[in-house]
């Protein structure tokens, strides 16, 4: 029953925006997986990831895009992290620098269109 309930959209979304990350970690961090990685390191790695998130083309993303990428891993986060202790990333205040990034991210993209 739990599986009649998931959008295969938002997996397949998730998936994706995953893939991308674990394709931009893997020239950093090639050792360590999305999950094996501490926090400190998380937040640096995502900061980076989403200050240079474009397409595979080299142009830029939509704002929508940006904020899908964000809740697609967030949501991976919060479903694999730890089972004990999930983590938030939107909500998590040792987040907030990547919040910043995000939101700057989105102000220069909207400036663009």
């Amino acid at each position: 029953m739990e599986d009649q309930s998931r959008v295969k959209n938002t997996d397949r979304n998730t998936k994706m925006w995953l893939r991308r990350f674990d394709e931009y970690r893997k020239d950093f961090c090639p050792d360590k997986t999305i999950l094996e990685l501490p926090i400190t390191d998380l937040l640096a790695h995502l900061r980076r990831f989403f200050t240079g998130l474009r397409r595979l083309d080299g142009t830029e993303y939509k704002t929508k895009n940006v904020h899908n990428c964000f809740a697609a891993l967030n949501r991976y986060l919060k479903e694999h992290y730890s089972p004990e202790n999930p983590l938030d990333i939107m909500s998590d205040p040792r987040f907030l620098p990547l919040h910043r990034v995000i939101d700057g991210k989105m102000k220069v993209l909207t400036s663009f269109a």
